[in-house]
């Protein structure tokens, strides 16, 4: 599972599958391996809500436009994604001190989790809006944010230590 490589980057909660198109080369595959593929229904469903946000009105979307919606490693994130990141980092914490009755239980609950993390980009991608990774109001947001952190980061004194102020 994928909390080996989260400990070697200094992330304290576990990374969290993506969905995968039913073509991909990735499935099955370490980093994949409890990815929900994607089904033709739901391709569909996904190219009719996000057909006004790439202006395409006759034709449907192409699965490489649908990945990068969906499938996106750095990027691909729900609400809830952060809470069941740190559900499935409390299992394996139990998990350590667990009977080996509970730890069966508890690797069928982390893949649940997981599953869920999935099912709710899916529906996010089915039935929320269709933002696009250059859409002007995220972008603008997305900096507000980063200013805003960086000058929080600077207030208390992150980067004095490189020599410069934080004044």
């Amino acid at each position: 599972l994928p909390i080996g490589k989260a400990a070697l980057r200094e992330q304290l909660m576990p990374g969290l599958f993506i969905p995968v198109l039913p073509d991909s080369k990735k499935i099955g595959k370490p980093d994949y391996l409890h990815s929900n593929i994607i089904n033709k229904k739901e391709l569909r469903l996904i190219g009719n809500n996000y057909k006004s946000a790439y202006e395409i009105r006759s034709t449907d979307l192409n699965l490489k436009q649908i990945k990068g919606l969906i499938s996106d490693p750095h990027g691909t994130y729900v609400y809830e994604s952060a809470l069941i990141s740190e559900e499935i980092y409390n299992k394996f914490k139990e998990y350590r001190k667990a009977i080996p009755e509970r730890r069966n239980k508890i690797l069928g609950e982390v893949k649940d989790l997981y599953n869920l993390d999935q099912n709710l980009k899916i529906n996010l991608a089915i039935n929320g809006p269709a933002l696009l990774d250059k859409s002007p109001y995220l972008l603008e947001s997305k900096d507000k944010y980063n200013k805003e952190e960086l000058l929080k980061d600077y207030a208390n004194g992150k980067y004095t230590d490189k020599g410069l102020s934080n004044s």
